[in-house]
Formats: C-alpha cells, sequence, structure tokens
C-alpha cells in the first residue's frame, strides 16, 4: 500500500490505512505491519513509524473490542 502525501495525510487517508490493514491481518493473522523504510535502507517512505502507530491503533482497537456495551 502506499500513501500520497510525503509526510502530511488526511484522517481520511489514515482511517483507510487503518481499514484496509485490519482486513489483511484478519486474512493473514502472521503478516508483520511495516513501513517502506523498514525493508529498504533507501527508502523513507512513509516517513513514519509504521510499527508504532499500528501497535497505538490495534491497541485502541483491542480496548474498544473488549469494552463494547
Amino acid at each position: 500500500m502506499c500513501l500520497i502525501g510525503r509526510d502530511q495525510f488526511t484522517d481520511a487517508q489514515m482511517q483507510s490505512l487503518e481499514r484496509v490493514i485490519q482486513e489483511w491481518k484478519a486474512k493473514y493473522p502472521n503478516a508483520e505491519v511495516c513501513g517502506h523504510c523498514d525493508l529498504d535502507t533507501h527508502k523513507t517512505c512513509p516517513n513514519f513509524n509504521v510499527k508504532s502507530w499500528w501497535s497505538v491503533v490495534a491497541d485502541i482497537s483491542q480496548f474498544n473490542r473488549t469494552n463494547q456495551l
């Protein structure tokens, strides 16, 4: 997946990224979520720490599933 915007992504882009990764993780639970820069040292994209971002997103999603009324 590629985000367009260098380092200024819209809320809609980030929400779409989250939704797509959640769908992929449901299909491929052992897949690692990372940025291009984690796979190729010559790349900087997506210009944020994807692993840290996903860790927070996954924690929030788990919290929301656990605390549904």
